[in-house]
């Protein structure tokens, strides 16, 4: 009997830190709803946690086609610093849109893991839309040799240590 009470009480967290989760994704928090999903279903990915949470919220398809829909916000930090108001909605959807999961093995990486990328091009650019364009294109053809331009190759944590100055 008691073990029957303790499936029940189970069952009844989980489903109450799964309308968390939905609430928190209906609210426009990804991000904490992909951590609690992933504090149960602990051998889920990012990817696979943020499809399912997203089609659990009921939130529109497209999100889901997304390849990464969230920019951390040390690299919205960066963006607004480095672009103008004028042209920050482009870069950010430049850097959102092709500097991101699209790259050749990142496709398993949040947008966290994806800074040293994402501020690397950033870095290149130095405001400037056609040396952001630039920089994104570099990544595609080999996000190492982004690295190694933006002096990000050798040090793992060196784009946490680089802060733009505004133009």
């Amino acid at each position: 009997m008691s073990e029957v009470h303790n499936q029940q009480n189970l069952e009844s967290d989980q489903s109450s830190i799964l309308e968390e989760v939905k609430r928190l994704a209906k609210a426009g928090d990804v991000l904490s709803a992909v951590r609690l999903y992933r504090q149960i279903f602990r051998d889920v990915g990012f990817k696979k946690a943020r499809d399912t949470i997203l089609e659990l919220a009921g939130l529109p398809p497209i999100i889901k086609q997304t390849p990464s829909i969230i920019l951390s916000p040390e690299t919205r930090r960066r963006l607004e610093i480095l672009f103008q108001e004028d042209l920050r909605a482009e870069a950010t959807k430049l850097i959102f849109d092709e500097c991101g999961n699209n790259l050749p093995y990142l496709d398993k990486c949040d947008e966290f893991e994806l800074e040293r990328f994402r501020f690397a091009a950033l870095k290149l650019s130095e405001g400037s839309l056609p040396r952001l364009h630039e920089a994104v294109e570099l990544a595609k053809l080999d996000w190492r040799d982004l690295l190694v331009v933006a002096d990000f190759a050798n040090d793992t944590r060196a784009h946490e240590r680089w802060n733009p100055t505004p133009k």
